[in-house]
């Protein structure tokens, strides 16, 4: 398995949650599709609680797992300051053992994404078979690519959104560029 590739992006919880303030639309899927089959739920890759704690609200029995600890001090923080009790794992979602079965398991936002070979994927859904409840839902947010984005220039440089620095030092402007990739076939 390689290692994963993702704890620079996700060093400070509140960078995130700035950056995400808006996205909602996605929390009434969810609760939805929980409420319908039913808890425990546990969410894979629940960063900063923005999925756990409203479905947490909603009264379903939520455990949210996450490798990024300053994440999940900040999904401790908001869920202790709306009283809610849930339970934030410490791990990787290619490797854990709950000694719990979920009637759903959540892995929204894309952050399949961060899957990058065939043994992690292996991994993965070898400990999602070994958490869900007979009858249970896995249920994946996968991106679905735009055509506009993916012919962009690369060249270039597109903005996405900016916030104020939670620190007070001034604004965050967060641009990305598209990178392409160089597809070969190799003969053997």
């Amino acid at each position: 398995m390689k290692p994963n590739d993702s704890f620079e992006i996700y060093s400070d919880g509140r960078y995130y949650d700035l950056e995400n303030e808006g996205l909602v639309k996605d929390i009434s899927f969810y609760r939805k599709q929980a409420k319908r089959i039913g808890g425990p739920v546990l969410e894979l890759a629940c960063g900063t609680g923005r999925i756990t704690i409203p479905l947490a609200e909603a009264g379903l029995k939520m455990t949210g797992l996450d490798i990024s600890p300053p994440m999940l001090q900040q999904a401790r923080v908001k869920a202790e300051k709306k009283g809610l009790n849930i339970e934030f794992i410490e791990t990787d979602c290619r490797n854990f053992d709950l000694e719990e079965r979920f009637s759903t398991i959540l892995f929204p936002f894309n952050a399949i994404a961060h899957i990058h070979d065939h043994e992690s994927y292996e991994a993965l859904f070898s400990c999602v078979k070994n958490h869900l409840q007979d009858g249970g839902r896995f249920i994946v947010d996968w991106f679905n690519p735009r055509l506009d984005i993916l012919i962009r220039d690369p060249d270039k440089r597109y903005p996405c959104y900016e916030y104020d620095d939670p620190d007070g030092r001034g604004k965050i402007v967060i641009t990305e560029h598209y990178c392409p990739v160089k597809i070969g076939i190799v003969d053997v």
